[in-house]
């Protein structure tokens, strides 16, 4: 299946989301803003995507770089308290100050050879004032049973949703029970694995879901991408 770009942008999304128990996540200096970020790495934005990331109202930016990957971890050093990252690195999660107290998240991805790096960025969230996320879940889905909601994240303007979820037990035993719930609420069967991820039209053909499970060390991480196609 190809990946079109709601779908890379929503991946993006869940990296910027991800606690640093799943990721490493270097620290920008306090007066490194995202705007100054950008200057430092010479990167111009070129995407502005509004999006309601758990209940709450955002944008995420999109910025290329004009710099090599050599020569952008060179310029990024000096605005980091503590950075170890190699040249093989495939990318890199940084935390920094927003506007008015927020902070934000930075995701830089690097190219293929002789392409560019992309700069993901985007306000996080205050986990002291975080909503239900279960009320957050997409109407169109059944919720599996058994899990934690971790994150909620849509783009209006695509019809995309986007939630990601933990669980424990069985992978395998977790995406069929899933699969046997979605079917069982008229959802049709498309295609899948039987043993990390299924894909499911929705009754009236509106809508089609995919869903991704895989194991942890002592956690299920699972997610489901919902996207409207009429």
């Amino acid at each position: 299946m190809r990946l079109s770009a709601p779908i890379v942008g929503l991946t993006a999304l869940l990296l910027l989301l991800a606690s640093p128990l799943h990721a490493l996540v270097y620290q920008l200096k306090a007066d490194t803003s995202p705007a100054g970020l950008r200057r430092a790495l010479r990167a111009e934005v070129v995407l502005e995507e509004p999006v309601v990331m758990n209940g709450r109202k955002g944008t995420m930016f999109v910025a290329v770089s004009e710099l090599d990957w050599v020569r952008l971890l060179d310029e990024l050093r000096p605005l980091l308290a503590d950075f170890g990252a190699r040249e093989n690195a495939a990318s890199l999660i940084l935390d920094g100050p927003g506007e008015d107290g927020t902070r934000v998240r930075h995701l830089i991805v690097r190219g293929e050879p002789g392409k560019l790096a992309t700069i993901f960025t985007m306000t996080l969230p205050d986990e002291a004032d975080m909503p239900d996320l279960d009320r957050l879940w997409p109407d169109q889905l059944p919720q599996p049973r058994q899990i934690t909601v971790q994150s909620v994240i849509s783009m209006t303007k695509r019809g995309v949703d986007w939630a990601q979820f933990e669980g424990t037990g069985d992978s395998r035993q977790l995406l069929q029970s899933y699969q046997d719930r979605l079917v069982g609420a008229g959802w049709h069967r498309l295609a899948g694995d039987d043993t990390s991820s299924v894909v499911c039209m929705s009754p009236d053909q509106t809508h089609m879901a995919v869903v991704s499970i895989r194991a942890g060390k002592t956690r299920v991480y699972g997610s489901v991408f919902l996207r409207r196609i009429k």
